[in-house]
């Protein structure tokens, strides 16, 4: 599930009953009885970069602007249950919150190493291992990358190394993409790309094991298990 315009802004939760509309049978808001405060979204710093936009106004995108909806249900539905029969996995419960911290800071150096804390949950890299399987197992999780009409291209695994190194660099103290923002515009283009990777890359893993979870016993055994399953080759499942 892909939005063609990341959101950005104050969160809300709308309680209220949805029904179907005549005959286009998408699901529509019939009345609101509550509402809460959400976790707020930052605005994305690649929705600032020239060569961001360029590429996505080269791409096609739907007129049908409520396709994601079905999909959307779907991850709901499927949360509701893991939260609902008190079995939401402790892998999947940490990315999922590393993964709202992320959406709601500005700072890119606190944004990005959220992102990939939010992939490595899922990823499973064992002790000792470095960017290369970072990559190795980012692309096996999400193969889509490789064609991405923004971040894809014969130099994605050299990117996601880069990110996975300037991660590092963040966690150790250091400011990587703040320098990479005060670098001109190649520095600001590379830092716009490597957030739009990260959080892409997020999301992904998230919905990978979410469709998983159903299937797959490895996430309620824990992190071990799902190193092993890694090893393996039983997850992902191609």
């Amino acid at each position: 599930m892909e939005s063609d315009a990341p959101l950005d802004g104050d969160g809300w939760i709308f309680t209220g009953m949805c029904a179907s509309k005549g005959d286009a049978g998408t699901p529509v808001l019939q009345g609101i009885s509550a509402t809460a405060r959400e976790s707020g979204v930052a605005r994305p710093f690649f929705l600032s970069s020239r060569e961001y936009n360029e590429a996505y106004r080269r791409q096609r995108h739907s007129i049908d602007r409520s396709s994601w909806h079905a999909e959307w249900l779907g991850f709901d539905r499927r949360l509701c249950e893991l939260v609902d029969g008190n079995s939401m996995p402790r892998i999947m419960h940490v990315a999922l919150t590393a993964e709202e911290v992320a959406l709601s800071r500005r700072e890119l150096d606190f944004r990005i190493p959220d992102f990939v804390r939010t992939a490595e949950c899922i990823l499973a890299l064992p002790p000792g291992s470095g960017s290369q399987v970072f990559a190795d197992r980012a692309l096996r999780i999400a193969p889509e990358l490789r064609k991405h009409w923004y971040v894809g291209g014969p130099k994605i695994e050299d990117d996601l190394r880069d990110l996975y190194k300037r991660r590092n660099q963040c966690v150790h103290g250091k400011i990587p993409f703040e320098d990479l923002q005060n670098a001109g515009k190649g520095g600001r283009d590379r830092a716009a790309r490597e957030e739009y990777l990260a959080m892409d890359l997020a999301r992904r893993s998230i919905v990978a094991a979410l469709e998983a979870t159903s299937t797959h016993e490895v996430f309620r055994e824990g992190r071990a298990a799902l190193e092993r399953a890694w090893n393996e080759g039983t997850f992902p499942r191609g």
